[in-house]
């Protein structure tokens, strides 16, 4: 429950003041809305305030307070226990929720805040082998030819060499303003492979990844909610094993590069 100075009794009261901003809460009341009748007025701020946030103007200053009374609702409904979106949920399915084992949040190894000695480190996951002979390009004719509209970029970058886990190329392909998508090369065989994370699913995406190590992050933001997320990887055996996800900000946060944010 929000309690403002309005001239009205306020013990009953959820709102916003004429100003737009929340005055004060009180954790009795919060946990009251949520155990008995569900936080649905805060939820409905929350929605009311992420409309005007996605929909306004991006440099006006009532569309940016805006998204900062969004953030703030947030954090009142997840102090709460409520989660937003579960595990698999494409950005319009998303909504508030009680926190359960299915809530994106349940998957996070990895939350805000959490020091770098808590990350996974490249030297933990090392190579299984290197690249020892010449590079061999994909068969686009044949057994790659699902790749030969991205032939001469994936050549290309093959031809550099190896860039990760001792013998692949990761390869960054643009699809537009802030969109990408990655492939992955095996210089020893040829073969190229999707990584799982790209296009208008998975804007502003970067990587950060090493010749020595299986270990890669990425960055990306999902529009929809307006967050940026970081995840880490093991591709282990041509396989791409799901470390932690991590909710690390709002859009501006993936506006910079992931080395920076990894720092």
């Amino acid at each position: 429950m929000i309690a403002f100075r309005q001239e009205r009794p306020s013990s009953l009261w959820f709102g916003t003041s004429r100003a737009g901003t929340i005055i004060s809460e009180t954790g009795k009341v919060i946990a009251a809305d949520k155990e008995v009748y569900q936080p649905v007025r805060l939820i409905s701020q929350w929605r009311e305030q992420n409309s005007a946030c996605r929909g306004g103007s991006g440099d006006s200053d009532e569309t940016l307070s805006a998204c900062d009374r969004r953030e703030a609702l947030g954090s009142k409904l997840k102090a709460v226990g409520w989660c937003f979106g579960r595990e698999g949920e494409y950005g319009y399915q998303m909504d508030w929720h009680a926190c359960d084992a299915s809530s994106q949040e349940a998957s996070a190894a990895i939350v805000s805040g959490v020091s770098d000695a808590a990350r996974p480190k490249p030297g933990d996951f090392p190579t299984r082998d290197r690249l020892t002979r010449k590079t061999v390009l994909p068969d686009f004719k044949g057994r790659d030819r699902d790749f030969n509209s991205f032939r001469t970029r994936i050549r290309e970058g093959m031809r550099q060499g190896p860039n990760f886990a001792g013998h692949y190329s990761v390869i960054q392909i643009g699809c537009g303003a802030g969109c990408s998508f990655v492939i992955v090369a095996d210089n020893k065989t040829g073969r190229p492979t999707n990584f799982p994370r790209g296009g208008e699913g998975n804007m502003y995406l970067d990587l950060d990844y090493h010749l020595d190590s299986r270990l890669l992050a990425a960055q990306w933001l999902d529009y929809d909610v307006g967050r940026c997320f970081l995840e880490y990887f093991d591709f282990d055996r041509e396989a791409w094993k799901p470390l932690s996800k991590t909710d690390i900000g709002t859009t501006e946060v993936c506006y910079k590069p992931i080395r920076d944010n990894l720092r």
